[in-house]
């Protein structure tokens, strides 16, 4: 809120100085002291959602690790790794076999 109460405050700055300024000078170009509220709230908006997806992601993570399901998912690995290594030495074996007949 912090942020908002201070893009409020630059903002109406901004729009005190342009009022005050005589009619006859014409309006500066886009000044970049005076960001666009549009686009620093869209900025805003996104790194806050960003933000809630990495702390949800990391929820989940902590949740497995509470309840072991990585450790689970480790061993799963290891015993897919392990079978597929026997399956490869084994068709290498049978097709050795089928050659030297």
């Amino acid at each position: 809120m912090d942020v908002m109460e201070s893009l409020r405050r630059q903002v109406l700055a901004a729009e005190a100085r342009r009022t005050a300024e005589p009619a006859d000078t014409p309006p500066p170009s886009a000044s970049p002291a005076v960001p666009d509220p549009a686009a620093v709230l869209a900025k805003l908006s996104r790194s806050l959602r960003l933000t809630l997806d990495l702390e949800a992601h990391f929820d989940g993570a902590l949740r497995a690790l509470r309840a072991r399901e990585v450790e689970a998912q480790h061993e799963r690995r290891e015993r897919r790794q392990r079978d597929g290594k026997q399956v490869v030495v084994q068709r290498r074996e049978d097709a050795k076999e089928r050659v030297m007949g």
